[in-house]
């Protein structure tokens, strides 16, 4: 086992790390939760949790600027090019619903990682039993309408239900 010192771990991995561990100095069972919900973002953006090529400071951190798309309806730029058009939206939905409930500030409310795993088997069986038609999201689209639904209201949607869990 390689020994690496605390300081030098919490550094290098600061931006998957539940933020309530700032304020307590605690990890906990949920700081592995909000880890994870970093990880998830990192898949469907296939961006990296701190990208250094993007200049804009907000937009450098993914689970700051993943939270931020969502609350303003703009999940078409969170979908990485390789999975538009591959996803569909009711997944997308559920995935993002997931990840959103697992970045929640107050680890208290956000799920176990059991519940995870069951929200996210649905994710896959919502994919799986879609068919191949599944609408195109490009970059250029703000509002991609599917099965009476659109970006925005999917936004809405994954806002309300994170309120409920508040």
């Amino acid at each position: 086992m390689i020994y690496v010192s605390r300081k030098r771990f919490l550094t290098a991995h600061a931006n998957n790390i539940d933020p309530d561990y700032f304020r307590s100095h605690r990890l906990r069972r949920k700081s592995d939760t909000y880890a994870f919900g970093v990880v998830l973002l990192e898949v469907l953006c296939e961006r990296p949790a701190l990208d250094r090529r993007v200049e804009e400071d907000k937009q450098r951190i993914l689970a700051i600027w993943a939270q931020d798309c969502i609350s303003k309806g703009e999940i078409d730029q969170l979908v990485a090019p390789s999975l538009r058009g591959q996803i569909s939206i009711e997944s997308l939905m559920t995935f993002l619903e997931v990840a959103k409930r697992c970045l929640h500030d107050e680890p208290n409310k956000r799920p176990t990682m059991a519940q995870v795993v069951v929200q996210l088997e649905s994710a896959l069986e919502q994919q799986e039993s879609s068919n191949s038609s599944a609408p195109e999201i490009t970059s250029s689209d703000s509002v991609v309408p599917c099965a009476g639904k659109t970006f925005h209201s999917i936004s809405t949607e994954i806002k309300e239900m994170s309120s409920v869990d508040e």
